[in-house]
């Protein structure tokens, strides 16, 4: 999932409309841009939204991790979710 994916998911997550998630930080114009991955967002402007919202950073970028992590990180977290649900299912 893209940045600007994640971002229109919480959106609707938190019923919010466009004007509401990006309100004092970007126009709507922006915005639309952003979650259509038309343009990119800095991370200054990202932070400022999440913050503004309450969202959390690390939910918020977990959604993201399948588009912009190395695949060997993804790999290897897969791998550790599976062993510490096999070690659990064992018990």
């Amino acid at each position: 999932m893209t940045i600007g994916d994640a971002l229109k998911e919480v959106q609707v997550e938190l019923g919010l409309t466009a004007e509401e998630m990006t309100a004092g930080v970007i126009s709507k114009g922006t915005y639309s841009k952003v979650i259509n991955n038309k343009t990119r967002l800095s991370s200054d402007l990202l932070l400022k939204i999440l913050f503004s919202h309450g969202i959390d950073i690390e939910v918020f970028f977990n959604k993201t991790k399948d588009t912009y992590a190395p695949k060997n990180i993804i790999i290897e977290e897969k791998l550790s979710q599976e062993l510490k649900l096999s070690n659990f299912l064992c018990k």
